[in-house]
């Protein structure tokens, strides 16, 4: 009863709607089966990422490489978290001069390009896309401050996620912890250049 009040029960509504052949009783039976079976422990082990480093199965010098690979994020963490720190602290302060850079220098375009609908249609898209910005912006902050609780849970109690199927609390995902945070620092930078990018790609189409 305790491993299946931890299954949504929008999940085991959906699957009792679609085997309507089984009883509810029947679903949860096979819910539990599937949770608990052997297959099922092996493939996951505890880890919460997926990933394509090493071989199928693993070899000993994929797990070094892995070893490795964790020490070398730990030692680049120490340059890269302040460096990521101060982009996400320099990035307002970089939009509202762009901002005011536009602002000052859209009379000066239209009235040389003549207000033509071209032009007119160019200056509007920028400014939509340098206020959309601040939308990538937020967007990536907020998922980099909940996106660790959406897979460990906040605390220790029956509610958290991950200390439920593995009783070392997130130690053996600490290298797909480490690259995430890399990861997310760089959304700061990649969101908001792909917005950039799509928009540009479809003006000049």
């Amino acid at each position: 009863a305790r491993l299946l009040e931890q299954v949504s029960p929008d999940l085991l509504s959906k699957l009792a709607q679609w085997a309507k052949f089984m009883t509810q009783t029947e679903v949860n039976d096979s819910v539990i089966r599937d949770l608990v079976s052997p297959r099922k422990q092996k493939l996951t082990q505890g880890q919460v990422y997926t990933d394509y480093g090493g071989q199928v199965g693993g070899t000993v010098a994929n797990d070094l490489t892995r070893l490795t690979a964790t020490a070398g994020q730990a030692l680049g963490s120490l340059a890269m978290y302040p460096a990521m720190d101060s982009v996400r602290q320099a990035a307002p302060m970089v939009m509202a001069f762009l901002k005011m850079a536009l602002i000052i220098c859209m009379p000066f375009v239209l009235v040389l390009g003549t207000f033509d609908l071209k032009v007119v249609m160019t200056v509007t898209f920028a400014e939509f896309a340098l206020i959309f910005v601040d939308f990538w912006f937020q967007l990536a902050r907020w998922v980099d401050s909940t996106i660790l609780d959406a897979l460990y849970g906040n605390g220790l109690g029956s509610d958290v996620p991950h200390s439920n199927f593995d009783p070392v609390f997130g130690a053996s995902n600490g290298q797909g912890d480490l690259l995430l945070d890399f990861v997310m620092g760089t959304m700061f930078i990649v969101l908001p250049g792909f917005w950039i990018t799509s928009l540009s790609w479809a003006g000049l189409r």
